[in-house]
């Protein structure tokens, strides 16, 4: 201001501004503007003079008069609920209609850069401010940097995890990270893809179900969200803007409004997270072209709920492993020709190990020794998808059951020696697994009465290598 005002003075000139209007009526905020208008400094004013000359809608103008006057107040939020309540003119008015007015009008300033919006809160921009706001808008941001924001948002502010436990097994699966298809970072078997409001598939979830059917993914349908869209990439031209603007000269008053949109900026990232938050629980979710009805606020939560049904639809045989937790220090137990790791010593064996022993036999047949790695990738990839470790102490039990035979380098192992082998994951590819030759029952008979006369005593299981 050029001068000090009466406020009583400026009461005046609106209730003459009012004096014709019917009783009922109420002062709205922005005629206040007019009482100050004759004291304001023409350059301050100047954008509000501009927007009367240029606006052929005197609401919009009626807003930012509004927006105005409530800019230094800072204990003001000016959202547009009290946008609204600054600008009622009268009790019975229509507030639903009034507030789809005023977002018309404030999504007519913004874009004609009068005001700037950071969240839920508009802002009236001096003659500086509007200046560096063009600039911000005219700064080109690369799509990859756009969708490496979103990237950090969803995956590593959001959901965080890496591996996502299998509560049923207890076992942790890594996941590819995919963002509207894109693979992003390192590929495993099990992915999860987050169709973004980038995305035009995000308003056409059949489209992505259809893709879904023969994929080993869990699919995460956002709604389509055009001003989270164009929230993000201002978020991303401030980022730029600010950094590249604190490498220049000084401008104190420049350097104060850059300041400023910096601090702005971090309230908007948070802004996006919680909106982004809220995009992800209320998303669509497909497994194998399965919808899944899965309730909760917490994104988190019902990411890692989904992922639970993607592991069993996947990984079908996984329940062959009856739920048993396997550690490392079982495989020395499976390695002892007495172990009664999978139930009582020569009681037979359980489906798991059959499966691991099937397939030993079948690359035998073809000529073809494995290796104890190839059976760690073959039986931790579909339909499988056991741990690492329960392969290992199959594989170990076998051998400690006289099924088959395991060498390294030609060396025959068995009991303690196979155990620290197949702990070390540097030598698990000299590791190779032959079955053990096939005996009769009648040859197996032979041998028990053998030792009965040789011993006086009753042999101890049936299995031929135990004999």
């Amino acid at each position: 201001s050029v001068g000090e005002r009466s406020m009583l003075g400026v009461f005046q000139e609106v209730a003459k501004a009012l004096a014709e209007r019917p009783v009922g009526g109420l002062a709205t905020f922005d005629l206040m503007f007019e009482g100050i208008r004759s004291a304001l400094k023409s350059s301050v004013q100047q954008s509000i003079q501009i927007a009367e000359r240029n606006l052929d809608d005197d609401f919009a103008v009626r807003v930012l008069k509004a927006l105005f006057l409530v800019k230094y107040v800072k204990e003001f939020k000016p959202t547009v609920r009290n946008i609204s309540i600054l600008l009622l003119s009268e009790f019975e008015l229509d507030q639903a209609g009034q507030r789809r007015k005023i977002e018309d009008a404030l999504a007519r300033l913004e874009r004609e850069t009068y005001i700037q919006r950071n969240g839920e809160v508009y802002e009236f921009l001096t003659n500086e401010e509007k200046d560096v706001e063009a600039e911000i808008k005219a700064l080109e941001v690369d799509p990859t940097e756009i969708t490496k924001a979103l990237e950090t948002l969803a995956f590593d502010e959001i959901l965080r995890h890496r591996k996502i436990k299998h509560l049923a097994t207890g076992y942790e699966y890594s996941f590819s990270r995919k963002l509207d298809d894109h693979l992003l970072g390192r590929e495993y078997e099990l992915s999860i893809n987050i169709v973004s409001p980038i995305n035009d598939a995000s308003a056409n979830p059949d489209a992505v179900r259809m893709q879904n059917m023969g994929r080993e993914e869990l699919a995460i349908v956002l709604q389509p969200d055009v001003r989270f869209v164009r929230d993000l990439t201002l978020f991303k031209q401030t980022d730029k803007f600010v950094r590249q603007a604190r490498s220049g000269a000084p401008q104190p008053g420049r350097d104060r409004i850059v300041l400023e949109k910096g601090e702005q900026n971090a309230r908007r990232g948070k802004d996006l997270e919680l909106r982004l938050r809220n995009l992800i629980a209320a998303s669509r979710l497909f497994v194998r072209g399965d919808e899944l009805d899965l309730g909760g606020e917490d994104p988190q939560e019902r990411i890692v709920k989904a992922f639970q049904a993607l592991v069993d639809k996947v990984y079908v045989n996984l329940p062959m492993l009856r739920g048993v937790g396997y550690v490392e220090a079982d495989i020395a137990k499976a390695a002892s020709p007495n172990s009664n790791l999978f139930g009582e010593a020569g009681t037979g064996l359980i489906e798991a190990e059959q499966d691991v022993l099937n397939h030993i036999q079948a690359q035998a047949r073809n000529g073809v020794k494995v290796s104890a790695k190839y059976l760690t990738e073959r039986f931790g990839s579909k339909p499988y998808g056991w741990p690492t470790v329960a392969t290992l102490c199959l594989s170990a039990s076998l051998v400690g059951k006289g099924k088959c035979e395991a060498r390294s380098d030609s060396t025959l192992l068995e009991g303690v020696e196979l155990a620290r082998a197949l702990n070390n994951s540097h030598v698990l590819g000299n590791i190779l697994f032959t079955p053990q030759l096939e005996f009769t029952a009648s040859q197996i008979r032979a041998a028990r009465d053998l030792y009965k006369e040789l011993f006086g005593l009753p042999a101890d299981g049936t299995e031929a290598r135990v004999l």
